[in-house]
């Protein structure tokens, strides 16, 4: 986690992404790893593999709820989120 958070301060998202994946793999029930899968995803314009880590992450912990819903609803807002919670395009 801590080279996946470095990677992110240095702008290297894909590197970044890579680490996440990876942690992912060994470790799938991560919410911090989901979470930031997330931004990553959101960022780059991803937006329905956003949302599958949004979702996974506020399965696994409510540690971050409170973020998850505020990028909930600023997607929303901005038309990418439909009323059921599914990506739209």
């Amino acid at each position: 986690m801590t080279a996946a958070k470095l990677y992110i301060k240095q702008g290297e998202t894909q590197k970044a992404v890579e680490q996440l994946e990876e942690m992912l793999r060994l470790s799938p029930e991560s919410a911090e790893a989901h979470f930031l899968l997330a931004k990553l995803f959101a960022a780059e314009g991803r937006y329905s593999e956003m949302v599958s880590h949004l979702g996974r992450s506020a399965d696994l912990s409510p540690q971050y709820h409170g973020e998850i819903e505020k990028a909930r609803r600023h997607f929303w807002a901005r038309g990418y989120f439909c009323s059921t919670s599914g990506a739209v395009n």
